[in-house]
């Protein structure tokens, strides 16, 4: 058995069907979000191979928060 004692294992991702099942969404509202640029930011491994990181859904439910909250500060 090889040693993967001083192997980084590498971070966790989605597949968009993966991500969209967690997030209780459907593809079409995903790629409807992708088309607007409100989407994760996705890494394009092939053109068939796309995944999205952690750290990308994080920085994207952060964009979406300060949205909601710059559109509720405007209806005020």
């Amino acid at each position: 058995m090889a040693k993967v004692a001083n192997r980084k294992m590498p971070t966790p991702s989605w597949t968009r069907r993966e991500l969209c099942g967690a997030l209780g969404i459907s593809i079409a509202t995903y790629k409807r979000l992708q088309a607007e640029g409100k989407g994760p930011q996705e890494l394009r491994l092939s053109p068939r191979i796309i995944r999205i990181t952690p750290a990308a859904v994080e920085q994207w439910m952060m964009r979406a928060r300060t949205a909601e909250n710059s559109a509720d500060a405007n209806a005020a």
